[in-house]
């Protein structure tokens, strides 16, 4: 029997199979602590009844996103935290009253810029801070930011990149906000006619000259 278990796990080591064509009887209470330390797989076809922390804890040190084989119930701020550290994708596993802006920024670093990333970020996470990061990291997260968090540093991070043909009329309305309006038209990436009125009164009378 014994013989027969470590022939398995060899297989399963060496990706001839999975933890789903281990036999019935190897699935024992009294060695799934051990089956998660071999490999943190095997979490997916234990009960959640026979998890525990220390066998969630066991299988998040192989791999973030073992977080999605842990019940609810197990799910401690803690652990959510070590998940996302380990692997940022663990950010889709974690219950939404226990994420963190701190999780979402660690995961906004490690995106590849190859596309805009900011509106997965739920809404009372985009601070500033996260904005100007992931707008430096990929310009049109700018669609995604609110305008509240229209600060110098975002703008700043927005001109900066490589914006190509994106000027003023191209932004919905609402994030043509006075800091976003008065930089673009300042540098030639807007007309005043594409600054809202409501804005335009707040902005300095020679500004709205330009292009007369």
């Amino acid at each position: 029997m014994l013989n027969r278990l470590i022939r398995c796990l060899a297989d399963i080591k060496q990706g001839r199979t999975g933890f789903e064509q281990l036999p019935p009887a190897f699935w024992d209470p009294e060695i799934y602590g051990s089956l998660v330390y071999f490999d943190w797989h095997a979490i997916q076809f234990i009960p959640d009844e026979h998890k525990t922390v220390e066998m969630a804890e066991v299988a998040l040190d192989q791999s973030g996103l073992a977080l999605q084989w842990v019940p609810r119930a197990l799910k401690l701020a803690g652990l959510c935290e070590r998940a996302v550290r380990a692997d940022p994708e663990a950010i889709a596993f974690v219950p939404p009253e226990l994420a963190t802006e701190a999780m979402y920024a660690h995961w906004c670093s490690l995106q590849d810029g190859s596309g805009p990333f900011l509106e997965d970020v739920p809404l009372r996470f985009r601070s500033a801070a996260l904005c100007a990061a992931a707008v430096r990291l990929t310009p049109n997260n700018i669609f995604a930011v609110p305008p509240s968090a229209h600060t110098p540093e975002v703008v700043a991070a927005f001109l900066k990149a490589e914006i190509g043909e994106i000027c003023l009329s191209d932004l919905p309305e609402h994030l043509r906000t006075v800091p976003l309006s008065r930089a673009m038209l300042e540098r030639g990436l807007g007309e005043p006619i594409d600054v809202p009125e409501d804005v335009r009164e707040q902005l300095p009378a020679e500004l709205l000259k330009i292009g007369e």
